[in-house]
């Protein structure tokens, strides 16, 4: 779905769209077109797996997890390549909130899952394919202990320190909790003006 979404230069799913709910009538009979678009993970070594494969890995992982110390106290996920690809909904980062999550290390995200982790409390920090390879392996080493200082963009592994990126407004926003409508309402007095020398603008008086 990736590379054909590449040829015609669109969004995947803009693709996914497309082929829902579509059939191909074939010698073999009638099959759905998504048959032929399931999509998959890479592993560390670079392996494609499908979705079902790393769920069925993911199932395992939870059902010999320690009861007493269950892995869903995490608050960091670690991926990979185009994290959040196919999801162009909040309903995604807010299922991973609710979770527990507070930041997400991977490779690359998907455009609209990156810009929706910032409005939804969540840090996505982009890495590169070493420094994520040294964290997964190295995290067994520290008791899987890792730390993420915003403050000062730093990821701490051990004694190890991997620097990070963030825009400087979304950094801001972050630390002090803001979503959107925080953001708008630090305008409210230019907002106000505007609706006094205005009056017959839209704006709503939120506080009536």
């Amino acid at each position: 779905m990736k590379k054909i979404a590449s040829v015609l230069d669109v969004h995947e799913t803009t693709i996914s769209r497309a082929v829902s709910g579509k059939y191909m009538q074939t010698p073999r009979g009638l099959i759905e077109m998504k048959y032929f678009f399931k999509p998959g993970v890479k592993t560390i070594s670079g392996e494609l797996i499908s979705n079902e494969h790393a769920k069925a890995i993911l199932a395992d992982i939870i059902a010999s997890e320690d009861k007493k110390k269950p892995f869903s106290d995490s608050k960091i996920l670690i991926a990979f390549e185009n994290f959040g690809c196919g999801s162009s909904r909040e309903h995604a980062p807010w299922a991973i909130k609710d979770f527990g999550i507070n930041v997400i290390l991977a490779i690359s995200f998907a455009d609209i899952f990156f810009n929706n982790c910032f409005k939804n409390g969540i840090l996505p920090i982009k890495l590169n394919k070493g420094e994520i390879d040294f964290i997964i392996s190295n995290l067994p080493k520290y008791k899987n202990i890792l730390k993420v200082n915003l403050i000062n963009q730093v990821i701490t592994l051990g004694t190890s320190d991997i620097k990070f990126d963030i825009e400087s407004h979304r950094k801001e926003s972050l630390l002090n909790g803001w979503d959107d409508i925080d953001l708008t309402l630090k305008h409210k007095e230019k907002i106000t003006s505007y609706e006094e020398n205005n009056p017959n603008s839209f704006w709503i008086d939120i506080e009536r």
